[in-house]
């Protein structure tokens, strides 16, 4: 059984941060990554991108931290996830996180905010 473990790598694109997670967002690593979220955040003026297709596994503590990192962004500044794999976008869409946050298929379309780079099976509602 592999041991769960998760990384982060921290880049600016444009006005964008960009943040890569890496390995597992499950309850036994997420804490790492939240304080991780947490500082983007808290740098982040405009937008914050968290690309997860290096993301290998998610709960629903992983799929909750994400949603709470939506939702604590500050007002002029807003959380995106990017390019998450078949089988976590089908977590994402069972813990409701579609609902409450921008999913795009590319970091290059979250980065620009491209609302053709959406994902399809996601709600307009945000």
């Amino acid at each position: 059984m592999d041991v769960p473990w998760a990384a982060s790598r921290r880049y600016d694109a444009k006005s964008v941060t960009v943040l890569e997670l890496h390995g597992d967002l499950v309850a036994g690593t997420v804490l790492k990554l939240q304080r991780d979220v947490a500082a983007a955040l808290a740098d982040s003026d405009h937008a914050l991108v968290l690309d997860l297709q290096h993301v290998r596994t998610v709960d629903t503590t992983g799929a909750t931290m994400l949603a709470a990192a939506a939702q604590a962004a500050r007002p002029q500044a807003s959380v995106r996830l990017a390019h998450p794999p078949p089988r976590i976008r089908a977590v994402l869409r069972t813990v409701g996180v579609l609902d409450a946050v921008a999913v795009f298929n590319t970091v290059a379309g979250a980065v620009r905010g491209d609302a053709a780079d959406v994902l399809a099976d996601q709600p307009p509602s945000w």
